[in-house]
């Protein structure tokens, strides 16, 4: 079970993003289709002509985006495909890498951003992996 909704919440910290490609990745690959087709389908505010290039092509190719007055993906200020992609989250396809070195990493780096005043939904923190409860 996801803490809180880390799939589609906007205010989700990169530590959870982290978190759910390690133990979730699944929901994060389905988040991440969500995010694509709002934000390139025909009911999108995303404006290439404001950004210099349409959201598939920044996503594919920029470092990060240029600011925008749109919201640019489900993290608001950024997209979390871009993210994936720039932190070696996803593969060519902007499928979630799965293999074991993988996850470990992505359990490490959530680890390492989790502060101790993140707060934990409902559960407490006995549903965390060992390495993100303490």
């Amino acid at each position: 079970m996801p803490i809180k909704s880390a799939c589609f919440c906007p205010a989700s910290k990169i530590w959870e993003l982290y978190w759910l490609a390690a133990d979730h990745p699944d929901l994060l690959d389905r988040a991440l289709v969500l995010e694509r087709n709002a934000l390139t389908g025909r009911h999108s505010r995303f404006d290439a002509v404001e950004s210099g290039a349409s959201w598939d092509e920044l996503v594919r190719t920029a470092d990060r985006f240029p600011s925008s007055n749109t919201t640019v993906g489900l993290g608001r200020s950024f997209a979390r495909n871009q993210w994936a992609r720039v932190n070696d989250v996803v593969d060519e396809q902007f499928r979630v890498r799965r293999g074991p070195s993988d996850r470990a990493r992505f359990r490490l780096r959530a680890a390492t951003l989790r502060k101790s005043d993140n707060a934990l939904d409902g559960r407490g923190a006995s549903h965390l992996p060992v390495a993100l409860a303490a």
